[in-house]
């Protein structure tokens, strides 16, 4: 980074921050996310998982790197329930930072289950009793030719800045067919849904706060003791969002796999990186557990006595793990 706006903004960063645990931090991710910016397709988008500590300081580099008009969300994902932090505000959520390939990104929106508790104010009572949902019968925006912004049975729509968004001979019929609302105070007739609502199967967009996914408990069948690991409901949701069948899932800091695992399963092709030796040989017992033969090519492993030394040179913890794991005498946990 030896000039432009990352540079400019890690050197921002180092003026307020100083030399600090925080500011190596954020020098370390300004170097990867460069890279990372620099692959990214433009149909791509980058979902960046990090706790509230560091989360404002990433954005601002992130925008530095895409661009603030390439930024996309802010996803809080309310991971816990736990309060027995004690002297401050409990930390309930994490933050998913996502940003853009491009204007053309691809993005596939993701339903869930409605709380049954709370109902849409649109409802009704029907003749029968039931409750019905009732939806615009207008548009927005004014059209000034055709049928479409003339008054209908007393209703004119173009005062509102608003146009009917059936035809008229649409409108008689479905009158005709009871599926039109008329409040009684003379309020503006809605459309009414034929079939009665039931809570239990209202469907929703999901939103940029997530409170449907819970963190994995002690118990989670999931669980693999990896300290940093994640409910792979979380990855399947961003990954089938922002991806489709065939496409490529990178995970740079792919941990325990969860990432790897989530893609395989949603027909997506997958890059996973790590540093750990421990952290590969838990996702190659994930795959190995992974309904039918999972193919995939695996670099980065000492092959011969001479890229085994250079392990030992650059990093002895990570060449224990290697030499425990090829011995066979260390298991995954």
């Amino acid at each position: 980074m030896n000039g432009g706006p990352v540079a400019n903004i890690v050197h921002a960063l180092h003026s307020a921050l100083g030399e600090s645990d925080m500011m190596a931090y954020l020098v370390m991710m300004a170097q990867r996310l460069s890279e990372l910016r620099r692959v990214l397709r433009n149909t791509g988008s980058l979902y960046l998982h990090c706790d509230p500590t560091a989360s404002h300081y990433l954005k601002i580099v992130l925008d530095a790197i895409f661009g603030p008009v390439m930024f996309d969300a802010e996803i809080i994902w309310k991971r816990t329930n736990a309060r027995s932090t004690t002297g401050k505000w409990p930390r309930l959520h994490d933050v998913i930072l996502v940003y853009k390939g491009s204007s053309i990104r691809s993005f596939n929106p993701q339903m869930m289950k409605g709380d049954a508790q709370k109902l849409p104010h649109t409802l009704i009572l029907g003749k029968d009793g039931q409750k019905y949902q009732t939806f615009e019968l207008t548009g927005a925006g004014v059209t000034k030719e055709g049928e479409s912004g003339k008054p209908w049975r007393g209703y004119d729509p173009t005062p509102l800045g608003r146009h009917w968004g059936k035809s008229v001979a649409e409108l008689e019929r479905l009158d005709l067919a009871g599926e039109i609302h008329w409040p009684k105070n003379g309020g503006w007739p809605r459309r009414k849904a034929s079939e009665p609502f039931v809570p239990e199967n209202r469907m929703i967009t999901v939103g940029d706060v997530w409170t449907d996914i819970d963190r994995l408990n002690q118990k989670a069948a999931e669980r693999l003791g990896y300290p940093t690991q994640k409910p792979i409901a979380l990855l399947d949701r961003t990954i089938r969002a922002s991806s489709n069948s065939g496409d490529v899932v990178l995970d740079p800091f792919c941990g325990c796999g969860t990432t790897v695992a989530a893609a395989q399963a949603a027909g997506r092709r997958w890059i996973g990186i790590d540093v750990a030796y421990h952290a590969i040989r838990v996702i190659e017992g994930r795959l190995e557990s992974m309904p039918g033969a999972v193919s995939y090519d695996l670099g980065g492993i000492p092959r011969d006595f001479e890229a085994a030394m250079r392990l030992a040179q650059r990093d002895k913890y990570q060449f224990q793990w290697w030499a425990n794991y090829l011995a066979q005498v260390r298991k995954s946990t």
